[in-house]
């Protein structure tokens, strides 16, 4: 069947070029006719045969029919020529989507294949370039909104290195936070030392009663779990939707949420809170990476106001412990030698340090580390009474300064000490204990200045530790 098909198309008009055609047409059209009409005439006049009727009307028929193909032939070359001028029209006029019908391989098939590639190819370029210019809108918008920030976060910072307050500049970021998305809002919760719970503290556009009245336990839900693991929260169309998430949109009144949870600058932890109700939306990672940036404007503020009202109060107590920190005791203990020596009244300072603290700590942990100075603190201040001053030296180091005590009292109340830190309960545990070394000095015996008898406590209480731990050493002349 291939074989005969093939040997139809080359005896066919099909594979044959358009002068060819044309040719074909003129020769069926006028040729063939006139050699028709020569021979009738030449055997009717010259030769003067009798050619019957029927004979002469044959040839005639014959010869319309041979004009009419070649007409025919001629009429199917322009119509394709003037279908091919109207789709090029239309084509040119914009509508890429039409296509030169093309059934043969002669010259106007060519040109129909030419320009039907090169249609394709204007349609392909077209689609590239309106990718293009929304992938350059996107970006253009996307610088805009960029330097939009920078503006916002020049004029935050101008805020915070100008000591605003804290309500002031909080509402500026909220502000700013809020416009990122169309009815975006925002807010900020700050930990309540009293209820121990995060409650708003700033606001801006939130109507959802839930956020405006939350209070939140770290550990507790969605927000308070994000607190605990320090990893900010997302919830928007992206998300799994688990109970926990459609109980708080619910809740809250809202459909897209950034949780970003402050660690405690100071022991201030706070949560900026970021959202919008946009359908079917969802956080880019550029949205985060902006929000982060904000969030980070927060903490800088919180610490600012932090380190203003420290300034105010000029604070002489350490936070863990609640004793006096090493400034204010080199200080005080100045003063109290320099009273001491006006008076002629002896003045002792005791120096006691954990044994192997950072072992006990590496062990048993930061936190069970923390509440065994504070016990420890507690029980040292008790030793201060009535008008001495327990403080903290260093991470594991305390100081005690006993005015009106000489050395041999002051002996003996460090042993006391060593002697109550050493069956200290710190937990439930039997092993969970601590043991401390001391070493004492006093005005006048071992100097005259708060200097000599902080260095003379120091080797003493290196001589301690040097001599088995869990002792008491005076300082020697």
């Amino acid at each position: 069947m291939k074989k005969q098909k093939k040997f139809l198309e080359k005896i066919s008009l099909l594979p044959q070029g358009l002068r060819y055609k044309l040719l074909i047409a003129f020769s069926l059209m006028s040729i063939i006719p006139l050699l028709v009409i020569g021979y009738l005439l030449n055997n009717l006049i010259l030769l003067e045969e009798k050619i019957s009727f029927a004979q002469i009307s044959l040839m005639v028929l014959f010869s319309v029919i041979i004009a009419w193909l070649g007409l025919f032939l001629a009429r199917r070359i322009i119509e394709r020529v003037i279908d091919m001028a109207l789709e090029i029209r239309i084509i040119t006029e914009g509508n890429y989507d039409r296509k030169i019908f093309v059934d043969t391989e002669d010259e106007i098939g060519q040109i129909g294949k030419a320009i039907n590639f090169l249609t394709k190819r204007i349609k392909d370029n077209i689609t590239d370039l309106k990718d293009y210019q929304g992938k350059l809108k996107e970006m253009n918008m996307d610088v805009q909104k960029r330097v939009t920030v920078l503006s916002n976060l020049l004029q935050i910072s101008e805020l915070i290195s100008s000591s605003a307050k804290l309500e002031i500049i909080l509402e500026l970021i909220l502000n700013k936070l809020a416009q990122l998305h169309e009815g975006g809002f925002a807010a900020v919760y700050f930990f309540n030392d009293k209820d121990k719970r995060f409650t708003l503290r700033s606001s801006y556009n939130v109507e959802s009663e839930g956020l405006l009245t939350a209070k939140f336990e770290k550990g507790k839900g969605l927000l308070g779990k994000a607190i605990v693991k320090e990893k900010h929260l997302i919830i928007d169309a992206s998300s799994k939707f688990s109970s926990a998430e459609q109980e708080f949109k619910a809740v809250y009144k809202c459909e897209n949420l950034v949780a970003f949870p402050i660690s405690a600058v100071y022991e201030m932890p706070a949560l900026v809170v970021f959202g919008n109700n946009i359908k079917n939306f969802t956080f880019t990672n550029d949205d985060i990476e902006i929000i982060k940036v904000f969030v980070e404007q927060v903490s800088i503020a919180i610490e600012n106001e932090f380190l203003i009202k420290k300034a105010e109060k000029l604070e002489i107590k350490d936070k863990l412990t609640g004793l006096f920190n090493k400034a204010y005791m080199v200080h005080r203990l100045d003063e109290e030698i320099k009273r001491s020596i006006v008076c002629r009244r002896p003045c002792s300072f005791i120096l006691i340090d954990i044994d192997d603290f950072k072992k006990y700590e590496s062990e048993k942990g930061q936190k069970r580390a923390e509440d065994a100075l504070k016990k420890v603190a507690l029980l040292i201040g008790e030793f201060s009474q009535p008008v001495g001053k327990a403080g903290l030296l260093d991470k594991d180091t305390f100081a005690l300064i006993l005015p009106e005590v000489n050395k041999k009292e002051a002996l003996e109340i460090a042993e006391k000490v060593r002697k109550r830190i050493e069956k200290l309960g710190l937990s439930s545990e039997k092993n969970d204990r601590l043991t401390a070394s001391a070493g004492v000095s006093e005005n006048p015996l071992d100097g005259g200045s708060a200097d000599e008898i902080l260095k003379k406590g120091e080797i003493a209480l290196k001589t301690a530790k040097q001599e088995g731990k869990n002792k008491i050493v005076a300082a020697r002349r």
